[in-house]
């Protein structure tokens, strides 16, 4: 009862079937590959390009308590006790429980405290 003809066209529609299959699996498989550089491509460019910062380019650069003491030579304690007491003019800058220091701020009060340093030519 297998009709000859029947199977024929059945063998040919498969075959055919196939080779679309396989065309497109193969274009398929080319778009992912384009895909896959196109993805490599922008996560090289994005770890080359370094992005500008915006607006914190002009932010005061704030330094922890420990750096300002670095930076003016002093023991943190120092500082918290000028804090406390208030016997120097330094701005200190309070985020929540933390204590700030602007390094321009610091700039000033080694201004402030410059003796000499005129013109002595």
């Amino acid at each position: 009862m297998n009709d000859p003809v029947n199977g024929e066209k059945v063998e040919r529609l498969r075959r055919q079937l196939k080779t679309k299959i396989d065309a497109a699996a193969h274009s398929f498989g080319e778009v992912l590959h384009i895909v896959a550089d196109l993805l490599i491509e922008l996560a090289q460019r994005q770890t080359t390009v370094i992005p500008e910062k915006p607006e914190t380019q002009t932010a005061p650069e704030l330094l922890t308590v420990q750096q300002a003491a670095e930076y003016l030579g002093i023991k943190p304690q120092t500082l918290a006790s000028w804090r406390c007491t208030g016997r120097h003019s330094l701005p200190a800058i309070k985020i929540g429980r933390r204590v700030r220091y602007r390094k321009s701020d610091l700039d000033k009060f080694i201004q402030r405290r410059t003796i000499g340093g005129g013109n002595e030519s």
